[in-house]
Order: C-alpha cells, then structure tokens, then sequence
C-alpha cells in the first residue's frame, strides 16, 4: 500500500511536503505511509480520493485502475460539454488561445466539483505553481507542451482540442 501513496504523490510532481500541504497533513504522516508502510485509515483513502480523484481500492493495493469513478465521471461529463459546445460559446472557444481552453474546462470542472478542482490540486495535475496555474487560467500564461499534456490527462480531451480548438471535433 505505501508504495501506491508515492506513486500517487510522484504523478504529481510532488515531494512529501508539497503533498502534505495539499492534503492538509503532516509531513510526518506521509513519510509514514511511504516508508514506514503504515496503514491508511478509511478517513485518509477517503482523503486522498476527495483531493485527488484517486480509488481508494487502487491505494489499498488493488488492481483497479488508478482513477477513481468520481473523476472518471467528471471527466465524461466534460468530454460531453466540449463536444456540445454551440453558438456564441462554441464561436468564442474557436478563436481562444490554449490556455484560455484549458482555464474554460478546468472551470467547468471547477462548478461540477469545486472540492476536487481546487486551485491547489489543479496545479499539482498541471505540473505548476499555484501562482502560475493562476496566471494560466486568467489567460496572462502560455503553457507548453507537458501543461497542455497533463491537462489532456486530467480531462479526457486530446492535446489536439486544447492547442487547435473546437475546430478538430467538426
């Protein structure tokens, strides 16, 4: 089991602190999952899968995708909302740069499930700072190709939608 807890912080990017900020725990504790092997309680999986999107069943060492169905809904709930975009909305993702598509469905994400799409774990997904990934969803950050990557990871839609638009799904 605590070799799942660090797989789940690396695919962060995170070092233990970073992930006991995000998480609202001691650092003490995630060392204690990781080295030690000391067992999650049913309130840290339930923890970890509110900030994270992750399956507790995957944390507790079974093999069941890493994903959890919340996040899993979420994110087909959202492939739906950009397949359906019309009118004045679809118009206006046509001519939005990258990151404006990115900050448009990490906001949808946001209204659907703001306690999972909080600014904090947003930037753990996308590899940035809290202040960048604010940048970023104002429109005043470019992000490269590993941000527009890890959004397509999180959300389901192709790196194809967030560089070019709605175009590619007519």
């Amino acid at each position: 089991m605590h070799g799942r807890v660090k797989q789940l912080r690396m695919s962060f990017g995170l070092d233990q602190r970073g992930f006991a900020e995000v998480i609202g725990c001691p650092v003490a504790q995630v060392e204690a999952w990781e080295k030690r092997g000391a067992v999650l309680s049913a309130e840290d999986l339930a923890l970890l899968e509110r900030r994270f999107g992750v399956a507790p069943a995957w944390l507790a060492g079974e093999d069941v995708p890493m994903w959890g169905a919340r996040l899993l809904e979420l994110r087909e709930w959202l492939g739906a909302q950009v397949k359906t975009l019309v009118g004045s909305k679809l118009v206006t993702m046509i001519s939005a740069t990258t990151g404006e598509r990115i900050a448009y469905a990490m906001g949808l994400l946001n209204k659907k499930d703001p306690e999972l799409f909080t600014l904090e774990v947003v930037a753990c997904w996308l590899g940035l700072t809290a202040g960048s990934t604010e940048l970023l969803l104002r429109g005043e950050l470019d992000p490269g190709s590993p941000v527009i990557a890890r959004a397509s990871d999180l959300t389901g839609i192709s790196e194809r939608w967030f560089r070019l638009g709605p175009v590619d799904l007519m």
